[in-house]
């Protein structure tokens, strides 16, 4: 296995495929989607071949709030280093596009917060800071 990493976005059934291969809920109309994708700010893909088997975005202003979103690994590639060297691609990315006191925010799936806790992220409810929280939206 030789993964490669490359600065691209995915199309709308890679992006559903990785999304829904962790459990992830995903938004079916076709073009909300690929609207999304098309916004992000940065986009790494994580590539076995033709196959892509991870991905990680980052969405926001583009100014002073960014958002690292959709941190993937497909199951049969999880525990190879592939989410941390998409976070380390993205930790680089922020370093040289985002100016010093830029808010940079995530939201870590259960029991996943240590994994962000390594690249300098804090876990909230912490002093000072409040819950983190969201909403999703469903007719």
């Amino acid at each position: 296995m030789k993964i490669e990493f490359v600065n691209e976005l995915p199309s709308v059934e890679e992006y559903k495929f990785l999304r829904s291969s962790v459990g992830w809920n995903i938004v079916n109309d076709e073009g909300a989607v690929k609207k999304g994708i098309e916004g992000s700010l940065y986009c790494v893909l994580a590539k076995d071949g033709d196959k892509t088997v991870g991905i990680g975005r980052v969405v926001g202003d583009g100014g002073i709030m960014f958002t690292i979103v959709d941190i993937i690994a497909i199951p049969e590639y999880q525990g190879c280093g592939i989410g941390k060297t998409i976070v380390k691609n993205i930790m680089d990315w922020i370093e040289k596009n985002c100016v010093k006191g830029t808010r940079i925010m995530l939201c870590a799936a259960e029991g996943r917060e240590s994994f962000y806790e390594q690249f300098g992220f804090i876990k909230r409810p912490t002093s000072g800071y409040g819950a983190g929280m969201h909403w999703d939206w469903a007719e």
